[in-house]
């Protein structure tokens, strides 16, 4: 469940060439460089409007709230890591990720067959992964796409996506906010409710990004020119509304680089 607004319908031409775009970057090899425009509201997962500021003097307040602590996500920074270099993951584990995931946001109907249409696709690669009481949880980017997926230990893969693609005109912040979303607990399945939020790092002075949304607040991993964190809700949790996002981006010596909110 998304607790942000309906995405928008798309032309079915544009729906099946978006289809066809990542399919074909997932059999791609690997290039030196991911480079990717500004983000507008599209897919299975609706990106977010959002306002930027730069603010290079301010210093970084404690991640947390009276009423709520802050959340750590337990994961190694991979920054600047290759798709193939992971810990813990071989070249082959994360390719078959990397596969999965972009197949499952696509939906049943994708195959790795599925003819590509674009005359120079990016790559779509792993970018980062966090480990959490939720479970694991990975962000594959490429292709003016971002695919947010849970991986579970039997191969199993659950994704969606957003677009950022070159809809707007002016060109992103140091940092920016892409994809925001929300799923509602199972009690049956004993699946917990989450909060998802993704974006890219686009400044290399920045050494830590923090998320607020719906009273909480939390460090986020960054690693590979992206941030990810995930809020984790009970199983009976279900969102109400919109929520707000605020994501801030420091330097190394706690200096305010960028914000953005919805």
């Amino acid at each position: 469940m998304i607790d942000l607004p309906p995405p928008r319908d798309l032309p079915p031409h544009r729906h099946s060439r978006m289809r066809a775009a990542i399919v074909t970057a997932v059999d791609e090899p690997p290039r030196r460089r991911w480079v990717a425009p500004l983000a507008t509201a599209t897919g299975l997962t609706a990106a977010v409007a959002v306002a930027v500021w730069i603010v290079p003097t301010e210093r970084a307040a404690p991640v947390g709230t009276a009423t709520q602590p802050g959340i750590t996500t337990t994961s190694t920074p991979l920054t600047n890591a290759p798709s193939s270099g992971f810990p813990g993951l071989s070249s082959e584990q994360v390719r078959a990720m990397e596969r999965g995931c972009a197949l499952s946001a696509l939906g049943s109907d994708a195959t790795p067959s599925t003819p590509g249409i674009s005359d120079t696709p990016e790559t779509v690669r792993l970018r980062n992964l966090l480990d959490d009481d939720a479970g694991r949880l990975a962000l594959i980017v490429g292709n003016g796409l971002m695919v947010h997926c849970d991986v579970d230990a039997g191969g199993h893969y659950n994704g969606g996506f957003a677009s950022f693609g070159s809809g707007r005109d002016d060109e992103p912040g140091a940092v920016t906010l892409d994809l925001a979303t929300s799923s509602a607990g199972e009690r049956a399945l004993g699946r917990r409710g989450a909060r998802v939020v993704a974006g890219r790092v686009l400044d290399d002075r920045i050494a830590r990004v923090t998320v607020a949304s719906d009273g909480r607040s939390a460090d986020a991993v960054v690693a590979n020119g992206t941030y990810l964190v995930r809020f984790v809700y009970p199983v009976d949790w279900a969102p109400t509304g919109l929520a707000d996002v605020r994501v801030t981006a420091y330097d190394a010596d706690g200096a305010v680089v960028a914000s953005v909110i919805t």
